[in-house]
């Protein structure tokens, strides 16, 4: 962003309107200053970068805002504002207009600023207490439920201890007790302050998927959530995603409407907590029909691409020039050089992967449309959340493979059969592949088959695992992809050939001297107390030895995978017995290691036999091309009962329990680097017992 830029936000906290918004003077709902407030031009940030700055410059003001909107009640004004502005948008003749979308559109700006810094500094409790103010609380809690609905609290019951307590908290003004001159994130409360905090926490904190509560944390108390302006504003926002067609002058206004989701979500960025959250349930509680609404338009806006407008900005008509503030107009100028080619999808994207990634045990609406839609040109009656055209959602994968659109792709194939059957029954499945392998510099890659391109990419995953990431799932899975299609082998590319052979070189190297290496063989007893000297050793030996058992293991996969291609199809990949000839001292020392000597037995047979068949060919020294030669030729009067029989190499994939464990905090890391949205701290979590593994079917 250049210096004017810069300078102009610098300026922002003198900007009138804002100083009177975040001010101690309360401004009636019905005043004009609200339209004024919002009549300004600001383009979505098309970079972190834009976003920071913006957020640098207005936090003073949001601090203020917050010390002294108890009082004023402002934010919740603008709330209430903004969901009247999204109810009207709905409407042909409002989301034409430039000027009703620029309202809507700078109202959730506006709200997505001050929330996001108020999620970043207080609690889920502390931020419903901002938007709904004391005198709303009661409303949800004087309800209770029934199997039927939801019934008023019995009067024969006395009063609600809640209602007494927020009375008590704020006598005869209905106004949050939260002082004017003391921002909540510094200093102490006060007793009423922290007793409706206490309390708020005490009646909203959600339940753990199928536990048991008290009637009072039954999760059908939900319902009495609608009486909350955040579920109002949460409602609002997915039907104005799912009503409000994208054209030129709503573009902005959608990518507003799914950042505003996203930071209402954003409190797990702070802390893994997932699936729990008010705010995140209001999000997971929405009806069902809205839910699979939802996810289709996310998904037809991921599938369409749509383009920004020409600006990516809404160009003001004479009426909104004539009063516009200027309040972030310098938002503008750098936009449209850095954004995406579509801001729309990605931002669609991102935030289907943070929806259909929460209590993926448990029931997720979103989880679940994802997963069951269907094609819309299969001609088959399915009660299905929806279909579309799996064509046009196949081209839009292969076109925009990133990092999230991967993990979207995965989930696709992994739980929805009909997407999973579509593209495996394509002819162009290459597609999905790296039509480009920039970082194969080796040699020119020329005729070669998928397939075989799939083998080079995973062993190459696999070193790069054991040499550097040290993934205990990665090379595993790995490893099982390489077995499943170990049978089906067909005219292998020598380089495919060579990266595997020479895998097994590396490691088996490593191996023998590994298992060379003197290791202590005493182990410790509570008779025999150990100096720390002592303690240091042996743990050093534990470690030392399940490094051992991890290289052996991946030894034994490989020549289990090597076994299974020669056993099912030695005729048809000439150049893994070649490499295998080429290779032969390094399988000779093994043949006498109990894990391994079976399955190296079976390979030293071949080698001899085609080793035979070479010298009865002639004497050495052979060209390669001779040699390749022989094993096509005697290929055909290879004994295939010299070769042991294994079972049959097939690893069914599996996700363990409580996956989301594993993948909301990774989607939360997605986020935090693709997402235009700067986000100040990242403290999300993740367990490494929770991947995904393969096991033996």
């Amino acid at each position: 962003m250049g210096v004017t830029v810069s300078t102009s936000l610098a300026k922002i906290k003198e900007n009138p309107l804002l100083l009177r918004f975040v001010g101690s003077e309360k401004v009636a709902e019905g005043d004009g200053f609200w339209k004024e407030l919002l009549t300004f031009t600001a383009a979505h940030p098309a970079s972190q970068l834009e976003a920071r700055l913006l957020d640098e410059a207005v936090s003073p003001l949001i601090e203020a805002l917050l010390r002294r909107n108890g009082r004023t009640g402002h934010l919740r004004s603008l709330v209430r504002l903004l969901l009247d502005m999204m109810t009207s948008l709905g409407e042909p003749a409002s989301y034409e207009s430039h000027l009703a979308t620029l309202h809507v559109h700078n109202a959730l700006l506006i709200v997505r600023v001050c929330l996001k810094q108020l999620l970043l500094q207080h609690s889920e409790e502390e931020v419903i207490v901002q938007l709904d103010g004391a005198t709303t609380v009661p409303q949800i809690w004087s309800v209770k439920t029934s199997g039927k609905g939801v019934q008023s609290v019995d009067s024969s019951q006395g009063e609600d201890p809640l209602i007494s307590l927020v009375a008590a908290a704020a006598p005869g003004s209905g106004t949050m007790p939260w002082n004017e001159d003391r921002s909540p994130t510094t200093g102490e409360r006060s007793t009423g302050e922290e007793d409706v905090a206490a309390a708020m926490k005490t009646h909203t904190q959600p339940l753990p998927p199928g536990s048991t509560a008290p009637a009072s944390l039954n999760p059908a108390e939900v319902v009495a959530m609608d009486t909350l302006l955040s579920r109002q504003l949460v409602e609002g926002l997915i039907s104005l995603l799912i009503n409000v067609p994208v054209s030129p002058t709503t573009y902005s206004v959608h990518e507003e409407a799914m950042s505003l989701l996203l930071v209402f979500l954003s409190s797990q960025m702070y802390g893994f907590s997932s699936g729990s959250g008010i705010l995140l349930q209001h999000i997971l509680s929405v009806p069902t029909d809205q839910c699979n609404s939802l996810v289709h338009r996310l998904v037809l806006h991921f599938s369409s691409q749509p383009s920004p407008p020409p600006s990516h900005l809404h160009s003001p008509s004479s009426v909104i020039s004539s009063i516009t503030t200027g309040i972030w107009s310098m938002m503008s100028s750098t936009a449209a050089a850095t954004q995406p080619p579509s801001p729309l999808a990605d931002g669609a994207v991102l935030l289907l992967l943070v929806l259909t990634h929460q209590q993926m045990s448990g029931h997720n609406q979103y989880r679940r449309a994802l997963l069951q839609f269907t094609d819309e040109h299969s001609g088959r009656k399915t009660r299905a959340p929806f279909s579309l055209n799996l064509q046009k959602l196949y081209l839009s994968l292969c076109n925009n493979l990133s990092e999230q659109t991967t993990l979207l792709l995965y989930l696709l194939l992994q739980g929805n059969p009909h997407v999973a059957s579509f593209i495996f029954s394509r002819s162009d499945i290459d597609l999905l592949h790296l039509q480009k392998v920039e970082w194969y510099s080796e040699r020119s890659l020329t005729n070669i088959s998928v397939g075989s391109l799939m083998v080079i990419v995973l062993v190459r995953t696999i070193q790069a695992n054991i040499s550097h990431i040290q993934d205990k799932y990665l090379h595993t899975n790995c490893l099982a992809a390489l077995a499943n299609m170990s049978s089906h082998f067909n005219s292998l590319h020598l380089d495919a050939a060579q990266k595997i052979v020479t895998l097994f070189k590396q490691l088996a190297k490593k191996y023998h001297r590994m298992t060379q290496k003197t290791t202590p063989t005493t182990t410790p007893t509570s008779a025999t107390p150990l100096s720390p000297d002592s303690e240091a050793v042996f743990r050093e030996s534990a470690d030392f030895s399940t490094e051992v058992g991890v290289v052996e293991e991946i030894l034994v996969m490989i020549l289990e995978i090597v076994n299974s291609c020669l056993s099912h199809r030695l005729a048809t990949n000439p150049h893994l017995v070649y490499c295998l000839l080429y290779q032969r001292e390094v399988f000779s020392p093994l043949h006498t290691s109990p894990p391994l000597m079976d399955l190296v037995r079976n390979i030293l047979s071949v080698v001899e036999f085609f080793s035979k068949k070479l010298e009865e060919s002639g004497p050495s020294p052979y060209s390669s091309p001779f040699v390749l030669e022989t094993i096509i030729r005697c290929s055909a009067t290879w004994p295939h009962h010299r070769l042991r029989v294994f079972p049959e190499l097939k690893f069914r994939y599996v996700e363990e329990a409580q996956p989301e464990e594993f993948f909301v905090p990774y989607v939360w890391t997605l986020v935090h680097k693709n997402s235009p949205l700067y986000w100040q701290q990242f403290h999300v979590s993740s367990s490494p017992s929770s991947s995904s593994s393969t096991t033996p079917h």
